[in-house]
């Protein structure tokens, strides 16, 4: 006769390992859910991210498009302006030399033959400003530069009408900021508008020219936009001009 302890331990055997075997499978399949849940929730993350970093560096890239085009419309209207003004006085040196020849012949007859040509010399010398003060407002020459290493800003100061930095500027400017900030640090590039200009439109047109064209040459040294920022401040005065652009490097 079979021993009942016996009998009771043999009924009982299969259960605890088909348990282990069933625990041990969905332990298994919640483990790989996760692994795959936690993928899935990374890639998402990281694509939106993408996304919209894409988006705003595409907004950016309209918005300088939009900006250097107003800017052009602007300077070819602040050109014809000055062309207008040197006109009006060349009108007016015109009519001052020919009444200077005509005085100055009824004087000396001996000058009937010389055809006003104190005449021309106006017109030649008022041409020359002409061409003088347009290309002013694109050509930078006769900048100033200043560095701070304590403080770790540059100042640039420009001249009344110009918007791009000159060479000797760029180099110089390129040298400070790879030296200062070595392409790891944030760059902050302030600026104020010169309230002496024509009007507040241009002014402000005009201070964000050199921003944009100072961005684009710090960006020439391999530095990341998204570490650049721009700042307009209200009028102030830096030795006694407005025409100025500082660079703090942090």
């Amino acid at each position: 006769m079979e021993n009942p302890e016996s009998q009771s331990a043999d009924t009982e055997i299969p259960w605890p390992s088909f348990v282990d075997i069933l625990s041990a499978v969905i332990m298994m399949f919640i483990f790989l859910l996760l692994i795959v849940i936690i993928v899935l929730t990374t890639m998402t993350i990281k694509t939106q991210t993408d996304l919209e970093d894409n988006k705003e560096s595409i907004v950016q890239e309209k918005v300088d498009e939009t900006l250097v085009t107003m800017i052009q419309q602007s300077s070819e209207s602040v050109k014809s302006q000055i062309r207008e003004m040197l006109k009006e006085s060349e009108s007016e040196s015109e009519s001052e030399a020919v009444s200077s020849a005509m005085q100055e012949q009824q004087n000396d007859p001996s000058k009937e033959n010389n055809p006003l040509g104190s005449e021309f010399e106006s017109k030649k010398n008022s041409t020359q400003q002409i061409e003088s003060l347009s290309t002013a407002l694109a050509m930078g020459t006769g900048q100033k530069i200043k560095s701070d290493s304590e403080l770790k800003e540059v100042t640039i100061f420009f001249n009344r009408n110009e918007i791009t930095l000159s060479d000797e500027v760029i180099e110089k400017l390129l040298k400070i900021v790879s030296n200062e900030s070595g392409g790891s640090g944030d760059i902050l590039i302030e600026t104020t508008i010169n309230p002496k200009t024509i009007s507040v439109l241009h002014a402000k047109e005009q201070a964000l020219a050199r921003t944009l064209n100072t961005r684009n040459t710090i960006m020439s040294s391999g530095i990341d936009s998204k570490k650049i920022k721009m700042k307009q401040i209200p009028p102030t005065e830096k030795e006694k001009s407005y025409d100025w652009l500082t660079i703090h490097l942090k």
